[in-house]
């Protein structure tokens, strides 16, 4: 498995874009610094003037506990 760290600045690409705010990146596996997982998916953009990096999980709600690596799901 390759893990991916955000403090190494390894984030997971986000492109899709549709009728949301910003990006979304694809389904990963991310860990947050308690060492739960979730299947969840990264966001980010910008909104009046600000940029913003969130993450949220399958069903869309968002994760509060930082996320510190991330696995991308192999097709």
């Amino acid at each position: 498995m390759d893990w991916k760290y955000i403090e190494k600045n390894e984030k997971p690409l986000a492109y899709a874009t549709g009728n949301w705010d910003g990006k979304n990146s694809d389904q990963v596996i991310a860990e947050d610094k308690t060492g739960k997982r979730y299947l969840a998916h990264f966001c980010e953009g910008t909104m009046y003037g600000s940029k913003y990096e969130d993450w949220y999980d399958s069903h869309d709600y968002s994760i509060n506990e930082p996320i510190v690596r991330w696995l991308a799901i192999p097709e």
